[in-house]
């Protein structure tokens, strides 16, 4: 076991690796480990990374993220919920919400603050 000086490299960290993953695939076992929507610094950071890809890879891992949360319609999995809350989180963060349908998706406890439609 190791720990960190500052929280700040942990929050980088969990980001860069939530990223590498998404580039693989859909990541859903680690989205629904521990909730991010009041995580600010590591959605900052994976916004910032996210951002910073080419453009071909950063919109598979936002269609991944919308596959994610298009599996939470109707499940009241736990962990299918978890992972579509953290993937909305990162999709809202990350300004990849316009424009994209979400019928039936359970998002109960995703960060949607300052989503606009415009």
């Amino acid at each position: 076991q190791f720990s960190l000086r500052h929280k700040s490299i942990q929050e980088y960290l969990v980001a860069s690796f939530l990223l590498r993953r998404l580039g693989q695939d859909a990541a859903r076992e680690e989205l629904s480990r521990i909730p991010l929507s009041t995580d600010l610094p590591v959605l900052s950071f994976f916004r910032d990374l996210l951002n910073g890809l080419e453009g071909g890879l950063a919109s598979d891992i936002r269609a991944r993220l919308h596959q994610n949360v298009l599996a939470s319609g109707g499940q009241l999995n736990s962990a299918t919920q978890l992972c579509a809350d953290n993937s909305m989180s990162l999709l809202n963060t990350a300004g990849g919400l316009l424009g994209i349908d979400i019928p039936k998706a359970n998002l109960q406890g995703a960060d949607l603050t300052e989503v606009s439609n415009s």
